[in-house]
């Protein structure tokens, strides 16, 4: 019997798009707000250091993904660089990180939409999470055409913001520059990278992806560079023109209908690219007998779809259950000691593997630790107790023998 598969049925185009639909948006319109309230307008800087982690792992993401061009991530890439149990733990990681992710994405989303429509916010993000289950259980490409036109959307308002917000910007809003110091720095540092994280979306669907060697590289690259445009330039008007913000100032009644309509299509596009990618590492641990072989099941529209309802039911479980911001602490943590591992195994790759040399993954994992452990240790003990349970699991299933 062959081994369950995905077809490859995603160019280039659509790549950068899921891409950026998985940075363009919560992190704009959410983690933006709360990082300033950690470093005020020194966010600026830890946006900077967040960037240049995110660039770093994103380089270290890309090189493996050319070499192992499957679903799984990270989940891949360590279980065959490093070993199976870290692998396992990448993996185990990831989708505790992207479900607190996919979660607070969707509270953020009831909250912004119900507050422009007056409807029920629990509601409106349960709708999001249903319909978003029922689309994902259908080909990857369609899915991707509805992706591009969302993240068309956000990235028009967010420049429309920006042009007409510019001239507005007062240095006088830049002081105090750094009200809490090198640990408030350090703190939306971990933050951010958060929002910057989603360029590995391109590589946990790897194995969907058409001529993946060219194109996965690429489309990381790109969508990586267009978020960081995108931070900098939101972030400076925003910070100049009101100093620490809650939602981003916008400077005209137009401007401020296309950011609700802009904060709407970015949110349903990071939810939907998180579900695509829990979904799929799902997938591959399931197809690696590090969870339920049933979960490798494959559908006529090569969608996962046992995974897709499985991660889609973690899910809308926490966004009855959780609060927002316990679910952004505990996915800070937990991703940042995700890309940890995915430079880890970068560093292993053979030199006939390598595009760049070992200095970039050596640097991401520098960066990854320290972010990692700015993280309050408060907010810390959530991801050190997922990362228990993970090692709990995989003791009893392999004990039971399904491994």
């Amino acid at each position: 019997m062959s081994e369950p598969s995905l077809e490859r049925s995603v160019g280039l185009l659509a790549a950068v798009g899921f891409g950026l639909g998985a940075m363009v948006g919560t992190g704009v319109f959410v983690y933006t707000g709360v990082a300033a309230g950690m470093a005020g307008p020194a966010m600026l800087v830890s946006l900077g250091l967040a960037g240049i982690a995110a660039a770093c792992n994103g380089l270290s993401s890309a090189q493996l993904a050319m070499n192992f061009p499957r679903s799984g991530g990270t989940y891949e890439y360590a279980g065959r660089m490093l070993s199976p149990w870290i692998g396992f733990l990448a993996g185990w990681l990831f989708l505790a990180a992207k479900s607190t992710s996919a979660a607070a994405t969707a509270l953020g989303f009831g909250i912004y939409v119900g507050q422009a429509t007056g409807l029920p916010p629990l509601a409106v993000s349960l709708t999001l999470a249903v319909a978003t289950i029922l689309l994902d259980l259908f080909r990857l490409q369609g899915v991707g055409r509805i992706n591009l036109v969302l993240v068309a959307v956000t990235l028009l308002s967010l420049v429309s913001f920006v042009v007409a917000g510019w001239s507005g910007v007062r240095r006088e809003n830049f002081t105090p520059f750094a009200p809490h110091g090198i640990p408030g720095i350090m703190a939306a540092a971990s933050m951010l990278f958060v929002a910057y994280a989603g360029y590995g979306r391109v590589a946990t669907l790897g194995e969907e992806i058409e001529n993946p060697r060219r194109n996965i590289p690429i489309a990381i690259v790109l969508s990586l560079a267009v978020s960081a445009s995108i931070y900098a330039l939101v972030s400076w008007v925003a910070i100049g023109r009101s100093g620490t913000w809650a939602t981003l100032p916008a400077p005209n009644r137009a401007v401020e209908i296309g950011l609700s309509v802009g904060a709407a299509t970015a949110m349903g596009s990071v939810f939907l690219n998180l579900m695509l990618g829990l979904s799929r590492m799902s997938f591959a641990m399931g197809r690696g007998g590090d969870l339920p072989g049933a979960l490798a099941a494959v559908n006529r529209f090569s969608s996962p779809y046992a995974s897709v309802i499985f991660v889609g039911s973690i899910v809308v479980v926490l966004i009855c259950r959780s609060n927002f911001v316990g679910l952004v602490s505990l996915s800070a943590f937990t991703i940042l000691v995700y890309y940890g591992l995915t430079n880890l195994s970068a560093l292993r790759l053979k030199k006939e593997q390598r595009v760049l040399p070992p200095i970039v993954p050596a640097v991401g994992l520098v960066f990854c630790l320290a972010l990692a452990t700015s993280v309050p240790p408060k907010l810390m003990l959530p991801g050190l107790g997922v990362l228990a349970a993970g090692v709990l699991w995989r003791l009893l299933f392999t004990r039971r023998g399904t491994k």
